[in-house]
């Protein structure tokens, strides 16, 4: 999703995680993080937090 794209979401904050938003969008009416991070953040955000939580 292209930074023109993501703008057109907007809600209520309800927190904020790692430098991102959580709202509650009135756009599209779900709860999703802004903004949209890429496949690249993704990939490092879930390999971080699977590797903080083995054993």
């Amino acid at each position: 999703m292209s930074a023109k794209q993501w703008l057109k979401h907007y809600g209520e904050v309800l927190d904020s995680v790692d430098g991102f938003d959580v709202i509650d969008c009135k756009t599209c009416g779900f709860k999703h993080i802004i903004p949209i991070p890429s496949f690249e953040e993704l990939n490092e955000m879930y390999k971080r937090k699977y590797y903080e939580k083995v054993d």
